[in-house]
């Protein structure tokens, strides 16, 4: 299996990508299963509904986009992340504030593609993206995500906040980091 080097990706947004890769993309979320991908992607509760949901609210210039990776030599999309102001209310259910959510963080058909090194890639892009935008701000700003396997994001520096939410017909553990500004 090819080992992937962030070099060999090529990164776009559902809000900025042409037609060609938006058309590709839906057609594999839309494809997502829970047991293999941990996502549902079809219905109204559904992944595609999600991201088209989402990607209306986000502002040009502000931090929350979906992001869309790309086989730099194939063109075929490998993964997706975003990161959202909220991930199905999870944020406001549970009473926290902050500046979002990392969310639909997924190597799509991760059965090809396991222990690739593309997971890796996506979480260090979204956190330097993230940290990127705090830098630029100026301010501390606290990210959670929910997520089974909290190991990859402890490396990150999420930790568990000890609350458990809901999703797909199981618990997941809420995590938290807080991002300072590097020059604060």
């Amino acid at each position: 299996m090819k080992r992937y080097a962030s070099s060999d990706l090529t990164v776009t947004t559902f809000n900025s990508c042409d037609a060609k890769t938006r058309t590709q993309f839906e057609t594999l979320v839309r494809q997502l299963i829970p047991g293999l991908d941990n996502e549902q992607g079809e219905g109204d509760d559904g992944t595609w509904a999600w991201v088209q949901e989402n990607n209306l609210e986000f502002a040009p210039d502000g931090p929350h986009a979906t992001f869309i990776f790309k086989d730099a030599a194939t063109e075929e999309i490998v993964a997706t992340c975003t990161f959202t102001p909220d991930d199905r209310g999870q944020l406001r259910k549970n009473g926290l504030k902050g500046l979002g959510v990392w969310g639909f963080v997924n190597v799509l058909r991760r059965d090809l593609r396991r222990g690739a090194g593309i997971g890796s890639i996506v979480m260090q892009f979204l956190d330097d993206h993230i940290q990127s935008w705090v830098d630029a701000d100026g301010n501390a700003h606290d990210v959670y995500l929910f997520t089974e396997d909290t190991s990859p994001y402890e490396r990150f520096g999420f930790a568990e906040t000890g609350t458990e939410v809901p999703f797909l017909g199981h618990g997941e553990a809420l995590m938290k980091k807080t991002y300072a500004p590097a020059n604060g």
